[in-house]
């Protein structure tokens, strides 16, 4: 007899429940998006990512509207991550480098969302969800029975959380013997990041397989950087602390006298643990009436990171030469491909960053909603700000 969908929920939801962790190779597809990474995970929140193939069409216009991503495709290839829910280990073993970050940090490839070995929504199934038998169908030579899931209410509140539900309806394969979810498909409600990704009739679509449902070793949760890695930490600091602990001098007093002010948890500040080497960057905003007037990011540090290293690459192929103080920078204006891929959206708007270097620290100011002579004004303001941070000898210093 077959069994109802309600039974296999059930069923699913205690294998998940009683799970001691699992490995296996995940493959997560929407519209021209496929990333590839072997995981391994240890509940609650241990997971170790290795990423085998990363192709985002979402990663690459943020990088070429904004250049913010911090690593692309092309790098996240072979990189590796490993974390306790708390911090994360980040791990280039091609260029020998390390980051230590604070809490879970995988690089997701869903904007705004958690798909990477994510499967906690399998322990409320049957409160969550309406259910319908879908039918059987063999994945990767496995056969399972297959669910039908659809919201039963967009929205739950209770006293201490509110949840959305972003997707309208799916479709869960189980494999039959484990019941092991080994390919979920979610089509999304409009206004999600997830449907940005899949447009009006595409789905996302996340398989499992090579699923070993055995726990994998403590050690592999372990991460110490190999001999001859260069390590460095991150950690979300105030404004007064990054004028401190920068390894580089840094002030941003300049912006502050001109309105701007740093954004809640918008400033990080990246060093080696020497404190030698580092780089931050900051978030700010000017105020208006119905919200920021205008927003900055400023990137320093007398390392260049892979972003500050693109951004580099980028300004010294496509910027203006212009003076600046006693610095020469370049001018990048992003203003074009804003109108050209979100034309309604965006072409009001002003996407310009100047870059230049100033002894052995290298600085990037991205503005949003700023014009050309207002943002090298604001430059400005930080190449003086920047001088008058640098420590001058005393008398007794310079005999």
């Amino acid at each position: 007899m077959t069994a109802r969908p309600s039974e296999i929920a059930r069923a699913a939801m205690a294998a998940h429940r009683d799970s001691k962790g699992f490995e296996a190779t995940q493959t997560i597809r929407a519209s021209g998006l496929e990333v590839v990474a072997r995981i391994r995970h240890l509940p609650p929140h241990r997971l170790t990512v290795e990423y085998s193939s990363y192709r985002s069409p979402f990663l690459d216009l943020d990088e070429l509207l904004t250049g913010n991503p911090e690593f692309t495709g092309e790098d996240l290839t072979g990189m590796s991550f490993v974390t306790d829910g708390r911090t994360t280990w980040v791990h280039d073993p091609g260029k020998a480098v390390a980051w230590h970050k604070p809490h879970r940090w995988l690089f997701d490839p869903v904007p705004g969302g958690a798909s990477i070995g994510e499967l906690a929504f399998l322990a409320t199934l049957t409160k969550d969800f309406l259910l319908r038998d879908a039918g059987t169908e063999t994945v990767r030579g496995r056969s399972t029975h297959r669910l039908g899931i659809r919201p039963k209410q967009p929205f739950h509140t209770d006293l201490v959380r509110s949840t959305r539900f972003v997707i309208r309806h799916g479709v869960i394969a189980f494999d039959e013997e484990t019941l092991f979810p080994v390919r979920i498909t979610l089509y999304p409600i409009p206004d999600t990041p997830v449907y940005a990704i899949c447009g009006p009739s595409g789905a996302l679509t996340i398989e499992y397989n090579d699923v070993r449902t055995t726990p994998p070793g403590e050690d592999l949760f372990e991460f110490t950087p190999p001999d001859g890695t260069r390590s460095f930490h991150e950690k979300d600091v105030s404004l007064d602390e990054a004028h401190s602990h920068a390894p580089f001098p840094f002030s941003v007093d300049g912006l502050l006298e001109r309105g701007f002010a740093p954004l809640p948890g918008g400033i990080h500040l990246t060093a080696e643990q020497d404190e030698e080497r580092g780089y931050l960057t900051a978030l700010l905003a000017l105020p208006g009436g119905d919200g920021p007037e205008a927003m900055l990011t400023v990137r320093a540090g007398n390392y260049l990171s892979p972003n500050m290293g693109r951004r580099r690459a980028a300004i010294a192929d496509a910027g203006e030469p212009l003076p600046l103080g006693d610095a020469t920078a370049r001018l990048l204006d992003r203003s074009d491909a804003w109108s050209e891929h979100l034309p309604v959206m965006e072409k009001a708007q002003h996407h310009l960053e100047l870059a230049w270097e100033r002894d052995g620290v290298f600085w990037f100011l991205a503005a949003e909603g700023v014009v050309r002579d207002d943002l090298i004004e604001l430059a400005d303001t930080l190449v003086r700000s920047d001088a008058a941070a640098v420590p001058t000898p005393n008398d007794d210093d310079a005999a």
